[in-house]
């Protein structure tokens, strides 16, 4: 099953970029995107943009798999955040970036895809986030929580599992998914 044929035909699958915080000025130059979100730990902060956006989501937590003394977890409003802002750009490219484009943009990636796509598909939603991107290791709480959410019941959560850790990286490469042959243009 080819990533583009795991969605519902009657629609094709919103498309992400998934990138780093040192990568996303060259997307968004390169894709000619103009809609963000930004996940960021609180304490670190966000270089100003040479490029003017028309909506950008900023979700400050840490990539922490649960409470942890001194940092913020993930919680519930953040991902119906990202729901929220994804259903208003569902006919728009949106860029997704994180500090290193490797846990929590590749969670939130996932996390909207899988929503697209009908119950029963997370697994393969996942192998086509490990095929797009060899060193994702999506954030497991953010899964979760996103899993519960959908009502999947720990089908996400055993989805990312099953595909383990990414390879060693500092930095993800940038990707787009869901890949499909005929990627929506962005605006």
């Amino acid at each position: 099953m080819t990533p583009s044929s795991i969605f519902r035909p009657e629609a094709s699958p919103q498309t992400f970029w998934v990138t780093s915080l040192a990568s996303r000025e060259e997307i968004l130059q390169r894709e000619a995107i103009d809609h963000m979100i930004t996940l960021l730990s609180p304490s670190r902060p966000l270089p100003p943009l040479s490029t003017k956006l028309h909506d950008h989501l900023v979700l400050r937590f840490d990539d922490v798999t649960g409470p942890m003394l001194d940092f913020v977890p993930a919680k519930s409003d953040m991902i119906e955040q990202l729901f929220d802002f994804a259903d208003t750009y569902a006919d728009r490219t949106i860029l997704i970036h994180c500090y290193a484009g490797i846990s929590r943009s590749t969670a939130a990636a996932y996390i909207l895809a899988a929503r697209q796509a009908p119950a029963g598909a997370e697994h393969q939603v996942a192998q086509a986030l490990r095929a797009a991107s060899p060193s994702a290791s999506p954030n497991p709480l953010m899964v979760r929580i996103a899993d519960a959410a959908l009502g999947r019941a720990g089908k996400m959560s055993e989805a990312i599992a099953a595909i383990g850790r990414g390879l060693d990286a500092f930095e993800g490469k940038p990707f787009r998914f869901p890949a499909s042959p005929h990627p929506r243009q962005a605006r």
